[in-house]
């Protein structure tokens, strides 16, 4: 009895293994036919995706981490536009793709970013946000205003550009200039820069500029605003040093006298007996010559009368002379080898009559004569003197002349 038992019960436990296998194959075989193809892949999501804001454009970076990934569709505009990228199976893992998106109008889209595998399975979608600027934000720039632009020209001349503080998302400026060998030359002005001196800037030169702006950190375009073009900045010439100036007496030269001597005019003293003054027996025209020092290109020339009572616009102080300059005058002291540089009239701002306290501040300042372009290369200067404030008629001055300084400023 025992033994019967024994072997019933194997053989219900053999029945009841067969229904459950049987039931077991029919709920796999079901299953399947909503599977057709099997198990379900989905490619890898991108680990990373930024977005660069552009002009009419946006571009996207993904960092793909799946090697069966073979591409990458874009969607926006609530999936009614649709961009494909393929990727390249030869590509490095976490290589970054780039993905540009163009010709959009200037709005912020949604993007929806879904990869691909060569079995054409799709990944879950990954959201990304980006903007695109177009013509109304470009209406909106402005360039940094300029302060000051002027140009000091000499042996370390350089041109100086004041600017005001930068714009909103400004990233700097970029400057176009000519330099000294007549060439384009561009520059880049940080933000944060207010003060810029150009070394080889060509003096007389227009320059122009515009504003670089990023309204935001990751930019596909740098935008920039319309350019604005500055006239040639005014040009300063720095003094010549005077320490260097010699006497250079040629032949023909008219002679000092009274103990005024021809270096006093360039000592940097006015007192009374401390210029310059020729003799009342020369007669008119007559000159003198003296040594720059340098060989310079000369823009300007300032001299002081000897001004006090009873001497201011009167006497001996010059009226009428010419200025000429030579890089080689000739030994005899002929004109050969001089050039004319400029005539020169002095002027008493009140006119006829008594002398106000304006002529004195005028002639106090010194009177500033201007080349009328700037001069050849000179290193020798001869004042051809042709009349003096007397007119050349007051027996005590006669034709001579004296003067108690003279500055030059020029390129040198």
């Amino acid at each position: 009895m025992h033994i019967y038992r024994k072997k019933s019960f194997l053989y219900c436990f053999f029945w009841v293994a067969v229904v459950c296998g049987v039931c077991s194959c029919s709920k796999e075989d079901a299953y399947k036919q909503y599977i057709p193809n099997g198990e379900v892949k989905y490619p890898g999501t991108p680990d990373t995706i930024i977005s660069y804001a552009g002009l009419n454009r946006i571009q996207l970076a993904l960092v793909l981490p799946d090697p069966n990934i073979t591409r990458v569709e874009v969607f926006w505009n609530n999936k009614s536009t649709k961009l494909e990228v393929p990727v390249q199976k030869t590509r490095v893992l976490e290589d970054t793709i780039k993905i540009l998106i163009e010709e959009l109008e200037e709005a912020t889209f949604n993007f929806e970013v879904f990869t691909r595998d060569e079995d054409d399975n799709i990944s879950v979608v990954t959201e990304v946000q980006g903007t695109a600027y177009g013509e109304s934000y470009l209406s909106t720039l402005h360039n940094r205003a300029l302060k000051n632009a002027a140009t000091l020209y000499g042996a370390d001349g350089t041109t100086t550009i004041e600017w005001h503080g930068p714009e909103e998302n400004e990233r700097g400026l970029e400057l176009n200039y000519t330099d000294k060998n007549g060439n384009p030359a561009q520059l880049f002005v940080g933000k944060d820069e207010s003060l810029t001196l150009i070394a080889d800037y060509k003096p007389g030169t227009d320059f122009r500029y515009r504003t670089l702006f990023s309204p935001q950190s990751n930019m596909v375009d740098v935008f920039a605003a319309a350019y604005t073009t500055v006239s040639a900045p005014p040009v300063t010439y720095p003094d010549l040093d005077k320490s260097k100036f010699r006497e250079y007496i040629l032949p023909g030269d008219a002679p000092s006298a009274y103990g005024w001597l021809l270096p006093y005019m360039w000592d940097g003293r006015f007192g009374e007996g401390e210029g310059f003054h020729t003799d009342v027996t020369v007669s008119s025209p007559h000159h003198f010559t003296f040594d720059l020092g340098v060989t310079a290109e000369l823009s300007e020339m300032r001299i002081w009368q000897r001004r006090d009572d009873p001497y201011l616009y009167s006497f001996g102080n010059p009226k009428r002379w010419e200025v000429w300059g030579s890089t080689d005058p000739a030994p005899d002291g002929s004109y050969t080898g001089w050039t004319k540089l400029m005539d020169c009239e002095s002027v008493k701002p009140s006119g006829s009559g008594p002398v106000t306290q304006a002529d004195r501040d005028y002639a106090n300042a010194g009177e500033l004569f201007k080349f009328p372009v700037i001069t050849q290369p000179v290193r020798y200067i001869r004042f051809r003197m042709l009349e003096n404030w007397s007119g050349n008629s007051v027996p005590s001055s006669g034709a001579g002349v004296h003067i108690m300084e003279v500055n030059f400023k020029g390129a040198y």
